[in-house]
């Protein structure tokens, strides 16, 4: 098992590319087994390819399941156990109740519903019958746009990058810088927002890892959207597309440290470029999406309280991808165990149509969306489970 390691390998000999130089290092003591499914019925304003951010919201009585749609601005809120609509939470776009066309929300509980805009900078917090009750100004997204000395996230909520709640109050957002520039340094471009909603401070953390500052990743989603989730103990736990580790944060401390995360499956990473220019030039979006699905990466990082574990997702390259389908990587989970250390991974069966961009944990295990376009009247999930396996000295 592993530590924290916080070393950058860029691979040589004319090759450019992170390397994963622990790929043959740890043996896998665990495999993630399929248990079973678990489909939502879908109502007839709502079209499953819309779904791009759903949340698990655990209770001591009726836990939640809940997702937001776009088109009807709002959160559908679905008894977890029974897998029954329970609640439409339905909010306005704009007046005195207006919350702006949501981007994503948290739910804290009933009377606390955390709702953010997009590209609003504020975050507005209303109850279940979508009443608001206060607006928070978190900064100001003009001057934001405007500022070219530093290059802090402007959130972009989704299932693997969701607003969190911290127990001392704090909100954290998240979201990539999508742009490639050798402007771009450690101590001016941060993927995450921290806002304290006692004192309406709000504040910036977590660079880019190095490999960022020394290629260029496309400026695009497909590399520069980090994930992230509550790590317990006051800690948020980090992923990034091209690093093999993940990175822990301390909420009450501000450190910063990283861990061996990466997929015995992926060997190196290699850049779109590499080298990154001030003002790149424009680049066909055709040309960066071909070399996405050329290479591996890795997506979101989920904390599992239920059996103290977290998983990562990674996904391998499939230079077959037909253009205009769902993004069909063959999907890899890593599992970490409490301390961060490496348990093992397993690649799922191919021939599903996966979807990792929404993911979520309950006590049942990891849930992972079955996106089959050909049935738009559910939400479907795979549900996996992790089991050790025996060794000798068991």
């Amino acid at each position: 098992m592993c530590g924290a390691i916080s070393v950058l390998t860029f691979a040589s000999c004319g090759q450019s590319g992170v390397r994963n130089t622990y790929a043959d290092k740890f043996e896998s003591l665990c495999e993630v087994t399929v248990k079973g499914t678990k489909s939502y019925v879908l109502d007839d304003n709502t079209a499953l390819s819309m779904i791009e951010y759903v949340r698990y919201i655990p209770d001591d009585s009726i836990p939640l399941f809940s997702f937001l749609n776009p088109h009807t601005n709002a959160i559908y809120l679905y008894d977890a156990k029974q897998d029954t609509l329970r609640d439409v939470v339905r909010f306005d776009l704009e007046g005195s109740n207006g919350v702006g066309n949501l981007q994503g929300y948290c739910y804290h509980n009933a009377d606390s519903i955390f709702t953010y805009a997009t590209s609003s900078g504020q975050v507005k917090l209303a109850d279940q019958e979508g009443i608001v009750a206060r607006t928070y100004r978190m900064f100001d997204p003009d001057a934001q746009l405007e500022d070219t000395t530093r290059f802090l996230t402007s959130p972009y909520l989704e299932s693997r990058m969701p607003m969190l709640y911290a127990q001392d109050g704090t909100l954290l957002m998240g979201g990539g810088f999508l742009a490639e520039t050798t402007l771009e340094r450690a101590d001016n471009t941060f993927v995450t927002l921290l806002y304290d909603i006692r004192t309406e401070n709000c504040s910036y953390a977590n660079p880019y890892p190095e490999q960022y500052r020394h290629y260029d990743w496309g400026g695009n989603f497909f590399y520069r959207q980090p994930s992230m989730d509550l790590a317990g103990a006051g800690k948020v736990i980090l992923s990034f597309p091209a690093d093999h580790h993940v990175w822990i944060y301390d909420l009450s401390t501000g450190q910063r440290d990283s861990v061996y995360a990466g997929s015995r499956l992926i060997k190196t990473i290699k850049p779109f470029n590499e080298s990154k220019q001030k003002f790149p030039d424009d680049v066909p979006e055709e040309a960066i999406s071909d070399w996405y699905y050329s290479q591996p990466s890795y997506d979101a990082v989920l904390a599992d309280p239920y059996r103290q574990l977290y998983y990562r997702i990674a996904r391998l390259p499939f230079p077959n991808h037909r253009k205009g389908t769902l993004n069909d990587k063959p999907v890899v989970v890593i599992v970490l165990d409490k301390d961060f250390h490496y348990l093992g991974e397993s690649r799922l069966p191919e021939g599903k149509p996966y979807n990792p961009y929404n993911a979520y944990v309950s006590p049942e295990g990891l849930h992972i969306q079955l996106a089959d376009l050909k049935d738009e009247d559910h939400l479907t999930f795979q549900i996996l489970g992790v089991e050790r396996k025996h060794t000798e000295n068991q």
